[in-house]
């Protein structure tokens, strides 16, 4: 898909507001006092798995709620598939490239992980928006919704409980 330039800059624009997002939801659980209620929704770590957070929710946010003239455009239903496809998208983006990065290349750091995270925002955004204008079956869209669910059930889950796995263990 190539984005026409009155869709450009509404893409950029969700890009800039994802990310801001991400960088407040970053911070926001020490300085809310580890308040549990906000362990699913924030970063309690600095893992893998945590940092997933920072592409889901900005990206919803920037989807779900009608906040431009472009998204106010699009009906609910599309919308959520849009989420889905660039949670979907985005999330691998930040672990397989932290892996490579570390383990590759040996990089790793705050410039890496900004980078990173600003690429899998822009790459899972641009996949979203790439289904503008599209017409889905209802099926699709449960499928989706589902999904999103799904993945605020288990950020809340592995706050809490969290599994010896790599991906879930903050880099010592």
């Amino acid at each position: 898909m190539k984005l026409k330039n009155s869709n450009f800059k509404y893409y950029l624009l969700m890009v800039a507001v994802a990310y801001i997002i991400a960088a407040i939801l970053h911070f926001t659980y020490d300085l809310l006092g580890r308040f549990p209620l906000f362990a699913g929704l924030m970063p309690v770590s600095e893992s893998i798995w945590e940092h997933l957070k920072l592409v889901f929710y900005p990206v919803c946010i920037v989807f779900l709620c009608p906040w431009n003239k472009l998204i106010k455009k699009i009906p609910i239903t599309t919308r959520v598939i849009m989420s889905a496809l660039a949670v979907i998208i985005g999330k691998p983006v930040v672990a397989m490239g932290y892996y490579g990065l570390k383990y590759g290349f040996t990089i790793e750091g705050i410039v890496s992980d900004c980078l990173l995270l600003l690429a899998a925002l822009m790459v899972g955004i641009y996949h979203g928006l790439s289904l503008k204008g599209l017409v889905f079956p209802s099926w699709l869209f449960w499928i989706c919704l589902l999904y999103l669910g799904i993945n605020v059930l288990l950020f809340y889950l592995f706050s809490f409980r969290i599994p010896d796995l790599p991906i879930f263990q903050p880099p010592v």
